[in-house]
């Protein structure tokens, strides 16, 4: 394996990428939308779950962000079938790229994608419905993270 022929492979990704975002900007607005059409219901339902002050997207911003994490997954094997589909996977294949290389090349791009579009579900539906707080949230991550295990029991 050769991290240089894998990110010769991935920079050709990265261009097609560019060149046709459809599917990326699709599979992040498509949250944003749902989030803002889910939330009341899934306010309703926390509600009678017991959970008086709810917003509702405790669970809808989360589900969303991995659903769609899900179905980029299909997007990686768009990316072998194009390949095909352009008559460019024989010459790929009979580049000194190995296998791992070309899955490699191919996956980080997608990979790098898909972090960067759950980062923003997460941000603009934690902006916009106001999930918990940020100071909230970082005293609790803070005083997890720096207390001993037990210590969180006893209290």
């Amino acid at each position: 394996m050769s991290l240089l022929r894998s990110y010769s492979i991935a920079r050709t990704s990265w261009q097609l990428q560019l060149r046709d975002p459809a599917s990326s900007v699709i599979m992040t607005v498509l949250p944003l939308i749902l989030i803002a059409v889910l939330i009341p219901s899934a306010k309703a339902q926390l509600v009678l779950s017991g959970y008086p002050n709810a917003t509702g997207a405790e669970q809808t911003v989360p589900g969303l962000a991995v659903l769609c994490a899900f179905l980029s997954v299909e997007q990686v094997t768009t990316l072998f079938f194009r390949e095909h589909a352009w008559g460019t996977w024989d010459r790929l294949r009979a580049s000194p790229a190995s296998t791992a290389d070309i899955v490699i090349g191919k996956v980080v791009v997608r990979f790098l994608v898909q972090l960067a579009q759950t980062a923003l579900v997460f941000t603009a539906g934690g902006c916009c419905s106001a999930i918990v707080p940020m100071d909230r949230c970082w005293r609790s991550l803070s005083s997890w993270s720096c207390s001993p295990p037990c210590s969180s029991a006893s209290v």
